[in-house]
């Protein structure tokens, strides 16, 4: 049986209504092993989009972000269905019912059979809809083994705030020099070679995923040793 206490999990949610004065769809995305250890998780990783209450609905879609193995172009594709996994990834929608007898809706989508972490590891979205509202919730999964963490998964701010920053703990300092920084795909060559990126003045077109990876082969982004980060702005 599903359970909400799987909830801790919880990586990002941003809920956001048609419309002003419209009330956030309740949903919740979530990864259950949001950092993959060889030894223990070589084999499954399951992305799930929870609709609850009486707002369930079976409208929820997978989607992948992005993926560290970018040789395999599925970023911006959807997770179920996507002939490239090649069977590998199954899908299914559970409706249950929590510890609490509250009613949820899961789409889940369970990645398994596949023995490169690398696949497996990058940015993934669960999009519910229901009426007039919907709602996005943004999930990460980790290597175990990443060489460069993030000081925070997510970080929430508002329009204008003032020296937001974003960083990164480099486990190897020989390849600080090394470090290259990406927002949603693109590179940005004045954050190059830093461990900590700022904002000045937010505005919303710093909202979005950003990478923090080496140049270094041995540790480059193909093969999942690195940071992901999501930069949430609030309109005010």
């Amino acid at each position: 049986m599903l359970f909400l206490k799987e909830m801790w999990l919880l990586l990002a949610l941003v809920g956001q209504g048609r419309g002003k004065n419209v009330k956030k769809l309740n949903m919740v995305g979530l990864a259950k092993t949001p950092i993959i250890k060889p030894s223990t998780d070589a084999t499954t990783t399951n992305i799930r989009g929870y609709t609850l209450g009486s707002d369930r609905s079976e409208n929820i879609t997978l989607k992948i972000v992005t993926l560290a193995n970018t040789s395999r172009l599925l970023s911006e594709e959807m997770l179920c269905n996507n002939l490239a996994f090649e069977n590998n990834v199954h899908c299914e929608l559970v409706t249950n019912t929590n510890e609490e007898g509250r009613e949820l809706t899961v789409r889940i989508a369970k990645i398994t059979g596949r023995p490169n972490l690398e696949d497996r590891v990058g940015v993934f979205n669960v999009y519910a809809e229901k009426g007039n509202r919907s709602a996005n919730a943004t999930i990460i999964v980790h290597h175990a083994n990443a060489y460069v963490q993030p000081i925070t998964r997510t970080k929430t701010v508002s329009i204008n705030d003032r020296n937001v920053t974003l960083g990164v703990i480099n486990l190897n300092s020989t390849i600080e020099s090394d470090l290259l920084w990406t927002k949603d795909g693109k590179n940005n060559s004045a954050w190059d070679g830093k461990a900590t990126i700022s904002f000045e003045n937010i505005t919303l077109n710093d909202a979005g995923v950003y990478e923090c990876y080496s140049s270094s082969a041995d540790y480059n982004r193909e093969n999942g040793y690195h940071a992901f980060m999501q930069l949430i702005v609030r309109e005010v």
